[in-house]
This record gives structure tokens, sequence and C-alpha cells, in this order.
């Protein structure tokens, strides 16, 4: 091998060393169940939010409507929170 095969794997190794090796702080993708457990839940029997058949835009009108109302939710949690409601 010459040097620069040599440093070329070097570099991707080193990528990808870096890759697996950076700490993620505790971010992650919400949850949109735990989210609807834990924001939605105090106020409303689960029963109540999950019997409910809505498309994105009902969902998304309904959400808004409890962050109106006092629930709080960061725009990532609210994108995940309608996203699991869509779904179920």
């Amino acid at each position: 091998m010459n040097k620069w095969t040599l440093l070329a794997a070097g570099l991707v190794l080193a990528v990808f060393l870096a890759m697996f090796s950076v700490p993620t702080h505790g971010f992650s993708t919400p949850d949109g169940k735990a989210i609807m457990e834990d924001r939605c839940g105090g106020c409303h029997g689960l029963d109540r939010i999950t019997s409910k058949t809505k498309d994105r835009a009902g969902w998304q009108t309904t959400v808004n409507r409890m962050i109106g109302k006092g629930a709080t939710l960061n725009d990532e949690e609210k994108a995940a929170l309608i996203d699991y409601l869509v779904s179920k």
C-alpha cells in the first residue's frame, strides 16, 4: 500500500469512529405516544383520545386548540404527537 491509500483508509476510519462516539446529550426523536400519555392524559382519558379518528389536518386543529387552552408542547413534540395520532 502506498502512503495515500493508508491516509485515505485512516481518514475513513476516523470519520466512522467519530460518527459513533459523538454523545447524543439526551436528544432523540420525541415519542408521540409518551407525549400523549404525559401531556394529554392529565386532562383527558386516553380512551377519549385514542377512540378518535382524524386526518392530519384534524389532529393539527385539535392539538393547536389544546395548546391554546394551556397544553405545553414545543414544535418537535407537537409534530411527534400529531404523527402518532394520525398513525394510531
